[in-house]
């Protein structure tokens, strides 16, 4: 079967999605490191502390007012943000995909792909959506769920452990964990990574299947 235009426009948003995510952090780092530092901190520590018009030409005044220093805290507090905000992008489109891709592989069936449990079904192939299966280690379905959960709680709950995903740390992680409800999400950059090459590992099976159908 040949992939419809529609399934392999997402698949190449979530390729493409890497780039873009790693580009937020270039450029956030490199102002601070190339521009912002050297040029105030160490030039003219004088204006360091000073309100500056730091040019903007998008916006109406063409520029917005930051002392360099509140600049620089502004863009190196957005890390986590940035990666977990991939990781949404990342999760979304990988559901999206799944919602576009199961009528046509099962005969019309739709599927809700946000219930983790339909996913792995349709994934695995189970009823009703037998006849399209991928071969996923149970651990990697663990750790899909693991990086759904944390999704969910970065647009949900402010980015904080719920019960959900603790349920998921623990089948994937650490039995014994003791995270609480209520922590912040232990995220790191190297996390997100593994997570993007699981999906992408996925999406390759998933179009041999497709194209062998």
């Amino acid at each position: 079967m040949e992939i419809p235009t529609k399934i392999n426009n997402i698949i190449q948003r979530i390729l493409k999605s890497e780039d873009e995510w790693k580009a937020l952090y270039m450029a956030s780092w490199g102002c601070v490191l190339h521009w912002l530092e050297p040029e105030f901190k160490v030039k003219h520590p004088d204006l360091w502390e000073k309100a500056l018009r730091l040019g903007l030409p998008a916006s109406k005044k063409k520029y917005q007012e930051y002392t360099p220093a509140e600049l620089c805290g502004i863009l190196k507090s957005k890390d986590t943000e940035f990666t977990l905000g991939h990781l949404q992008t990342l999760f979304s489109l990988f559901e999206e995909l799944v919602n576009e891709l199961c009528p046509l592989v099962c005969d019309g069936q739709e599927i809700r792909s946000y219930k983790f449990e339909n996913l792995k079904k349709f994934l695995s192939g189970d009823k009703p959506y037998d006849g399209f299966k991928i071969n996923i280690t149970e651990n990697d379905f663990k750790e899909l769920e693991l990086a759904k959960e944390t999704r969910n709680c970065f647009i949900h709950n402010n980015s904080k452990v719920d019960e959900h995903w603790l349920e998921a740390f623990r089948e994937a992680r650490d039995k014994n964990s003791t995270a609480q409800i209520g922590d912040k999400l232990p995220v790191n950059f190297y996390q997100i990574e593994d997570w993007h090459e699981l999906v992408v590992k996925i999406i390759s099976k998933i179009k041999k299947t497709v194209i062998n159908l």
